[in-house]
């Protein structure tokens, strides 16, 4: 399976697309090839059928290749996560974004769930009238413990402006805790920004990227082993790309939100004469690639993603 990227998508020709609407932001996809099904089978003989090209092959197993697998399930978990934030979290006076760490390296993650409802229990009988809502992400850090991630605690918070630390701490007394209004999100001289550009995209590098300055020796191998790209920011930080994604545990729920959180709205395979582009705003970018098996092209991706401006409260 070979990816090309196209330089120039465009909606001529189209006939169908799928569009996502989460809170200012809207993205409509197409595809030359739409599977409402998934391309891949598993069959009840230890087989698995590929849809696309009609094959039957053994369906098996490896090590790396489950990593993969697993590496590929988290991007569409993180995507929908975006969304999500994106429908919620708009910079607004009471939003903010706490973390809460252990001081003792924590890798049970039946225990890390269990400590983030009791939290929550807690957090709740502290402000009854706030209406709270939130979306918390289980993080892995760059260090294993008996070939384990240790985790720690990102969430988002909506329905206070501000939280006192020592409050903060008797809510959670087993670690560090640290709090950041989002309306300062995006300057460093804690000047109120009435319209931060992407929340959901500053939150979620948290849990894609890694800092090497916190990563231990078998943390590195396994970067190294995956070619991961290492970027270096404007303040000389050392980036490794995406190097949090390899340590989320197979089938691990990474990230819950509480009931009163809004979902993104998704119509799958509209017409495309039936889709109102004026009520989405500025076109902020768009891209696409094509995907091919073998010298057959298989299909054709196209991203469009659009913007409305926030409106002032």
């Amino acid at each position: 399976m070979k990816i090309n990227k196209t330089n120039k998508p465009t909606l001529e020709n189209v006939k169908n697309a799928t569009v996502i609407r989460a809170g200012n932001n809207t993205t409509v996809t197409t595809t030359s090839y739409y599977n409402s099904r998934g391309v891949i089978a598993k069959l009840p003989n230890g087989n698995y059928l590929n849809r696309r090209t009609g094959e039957v092959k053994p369906y098996q197993i490896h090590e790396h290749r489950s990593r993969l697998f697993n590496l590929n399930s988290v991007k569409r978990a993180m995507l929908q996560l975006r969304y999500i934030i994106e429908s919620n979290f708009f910079g607004d006076k009471n939003e903010l974004f706490i973390s809460l760490t252990y001081s003792k390296p924590q890798t049970d993650t039946k225990r890390l769930k269990k400590d983030w409802a009791n939290f929550v229990k807690k957090l709740y009988r502290k402000y009854p009238d706030s209406n709270l809502k939130y979306i918390v992400i289980f993080e892995p850090q760059g260090k294993l413990v008996d070939e384990k991630p240790c985790f720690h605690i990102h969430f988002l918070l909506k329905g206070l402006v501000n939280m006192d630390k020592k409050i903060l701490y008797k809510l959670w007394p087993k670690g560090f805790v640290d709090i950041k209004s989002i309306h300062y999100f995006d300057n460093d001289d804690h000047k109120v920004d009435e319209n931060p550009e992407n929340i959901a995209a500053y939150v979620t590098s948290y849990a894609v990227n890694l800092n090497t300055q916190f990563v231990d020796h078998n943390v590195a191998k396994i970067m190294q082993e995956n070619k991961i790209q290492i970027v270096t920011t404007s303040s000389n930080k050392q980036i490794a790309k995406g190097a949090r994604l390899l340590f989320y545990p197979r089938y691990f729920r990474f990230y819950s939100c509480s009931s009163n959180i809004k979902m993104p709205k998704i119509y799958k395979n509209l017409p495309i004469d039936k889709i109102d582009f004026s009520s989405f705003g500025k076109l902020e970018s768009s891209y696409g690639y094509e995907i091919f098996d073998g010298d057959k092209k298989v299909n054709e991706v196209q991203h469009f993603n659009f913007k409305k401006n926030k409106k002032k409260k």
